[in-house]
C-alpha cells in the first residue's frame, strides 16, 4: 500500500541522517585529537589546521544535506497525513458499504420468506369499494349511452344504460390493469425496455406461468415497497388518461367545462386505486382473479352460484339464461391449500351481469 511504502522512505531518510551525523560527530572527535596530539601527526599548526578545515567543510556538507534530507522528511511526512486521511475516508466508505450490503441481505432475507397472503376479507372489500367507485363515476359524470338499432328489449329495465357504461369503465380498468399480457409494476410498463417485463416475459416463453415467477413477482414489488416513501403514480395516471379518451363521448358534462376536469380527476382516482389493488395481489403468493373477462368464463350460461343478474324485469333463476355482458365481474381465489387456481378455486364475491333472453329448450 502507499502508506507502507511512505513509511519505509521515511525509515530511511531517518536512518540517513543519522548516519551523516555519526560522521560528522567522528570527523570532530578526530580533529580534536590532532590538536591534542601534534607530535603523532608532524607538523602540529598545520595539521591543526588542515584537520580544522575539513572538518569544518565536512560539517557544512553534511548540514547541507541533513537540511535537504529535513525538508524530504517535511514532504513525506505532508505526503504521509495525505494518505492516512485518504486511508480513513476509504476505511469509512468501506464500513458505509458494508453497512449496506449487510442492509440489503436482511432485506433479501426478509422478502424470501415465506409471507401470509392478504385475507380474503381485504380483498373483497377493495373489489366491493371498486364496485362502488365505478358506479358513482358513471353517475356523476358518463350517463350518456347509445342504444342499439331497435332499442333495448322489453324486459330490459331503465338503467340498462348505465349498467353498460358502468361495464365499459369496469372492462377498462381490467384490460389496462389485469389483463394476462399487462406485466404490471407501474413503472413504465408500456415500455418495451422496461427490466422487469422483460424478465418476466423470458421466463413466461422458457417456463410459463412458474412457482418461481410468481416468488419473483411477490419480492419485487415487496422490495420496491420497502425502498420508497411515495407510490409511483406514472402508471396509474397515464391509464386514466388512455381511459378517458375513451370514455368522453359517454360524458354527459359541456365539452370544456370545470366538470369534466373533475370527471377525468374522479377517474384517476379510481384508477390508482386499482393499482394498488393489481400489487397488492403481486404481492402475495395466493392466485386472485377477477373475472370482468367473459371470454375466461368455462360457459355462457348463467347460475346462481356465480351470477347475479340485474338489469332485467324479474328473471326466474330456474330458466338458463346466456350472459350478454359483465356490468362488474366476480372475484374467485386459488386452492384453500396451494394457493393456485389451477388446484381449485373459491368464490369470493359473484359476478353482476345483464342478460340476452332465456335460452330454448
Amino acid at each position: 500500500m502507499v502508506a507502507d511504502r511512505n513509511d519505509v522512505n521515511m525509515q530511511s531518510l531517518h536512518e540517513e541522517i543519522q548516519r551523516l551525523r555519526s560522521e560528522v560527530q567522528a570527523m570532530a572527535s578526530n580533529a580534536q585529537a590532532a590538536a591534542n596530539h601534534p607530535a603523532a601527526v608532524g607538523n602540529p599548526v598545520d595539521v591543526a589546521t588542515v584537520s580544522m578545515k575539513d572538518y569544518n567543510y565536512l560539517r557544512e556538507q553534511a548540514d547541507a544535506r541533513v537540511n535537504e534530507l529535513l525538508r524530504d522528511v517535511a514532504v513525506h511526512q505532508s505526503e504521509l497525513g495525505k494518505q492516512k486521511v485518504a486511508n480513513d475516508n476509504l476505511e469509512r466508505q468501506l464500513n458505509e458499504n458494508k453497512a449496506r450490503l449487510a442492509q440489503m441481505q436482511r432485506l433479501m432475507l426478509r422478502v424470501g420468506r415465506k409471507e401470509t397472503a392478504p385475507l380474503d376479507n381485504v380483498i373483497i372489500e377493495k373489489f366491493v369499494t371498486l364496485k362502488s367507485d365505478i358506479l358513482q363515476l358513471v353517475r356523476n359524470h358518463y350517463t350518456k349511452s347509445f342504444p342499439p338499432k331497435g332499442g333495448y328489449g322489453k324486459n330490459a329495465s331503465p338503467e340498462i344504460g348505465e349498467l353498460q357504461n358502468r361495464a365499459k369503465v369496469a372492462k377498462y380498468l381490467y384490460g389496462r390493469f389485469f389483463y394476462p399480457n399487462v406485466r404490471l409494476f407501474g413503472i413504465e410498463d408500456e415500455r418495451n425496455d422496461n427490466l422487469f417485463k422483460r424478465v418476466e416475459d423470458a421466463v413466461l416463453r422458457r417456463h410459463g406461468e412458474s412457482e418461481e415467477l410468481c416468488e419473483w413477482r411477490a419480492s419485487c414489488v415487496r422490495i420496491c415497497k420497502m425502498t420508497t416513501t411515495e407510490p409511483d403514480l406514472r402508471y396509474p395516471q397515464h391509464m386514466a388518461r388512455l381511459i378517458g379518451q375513451d370514455l368522453d363521448r359517454n360524458c354527459h358534462h359541456p365539452l370544456g367545462s370545470s366538470q369534466r376536469e373533475v370527471a377525468r380527476s374522479d377517474l384517476e382516482s379510481i384508477c390508482q386505486k386499482t393499482y394498488s389493488i393489481t400489487l397488492l395481489l403481486r404481492e402475495t403468493k395466493v392466485d386472485y382473479q377477477w373475472e370482468q373477462n367473459s371470454e375466461d368464463f368455462p360457459s355462457m350460461e348463467t347460475n346462481t352460484t356465480d351470477h347475479e343478474i340485474i338489469g332485467t324485469a324479474g328473471p326466474n333463476p330456474t330458466e338458463p339464461h346466456e350472459i350478454h355482458r359483465v356490468v362488474f365481474g366476480g372475484l374467485v381465489r386459488g386452492d384453500r391449500h396451494t394457493g393456485r387456481l389451477k388446484d381449485g378455486q373459491t368464490r369470493l364475491i359473484k359476478a353482476s351481469v345483464t342478460i340476452k333472453s332465456p335460452l330454448g329448450p
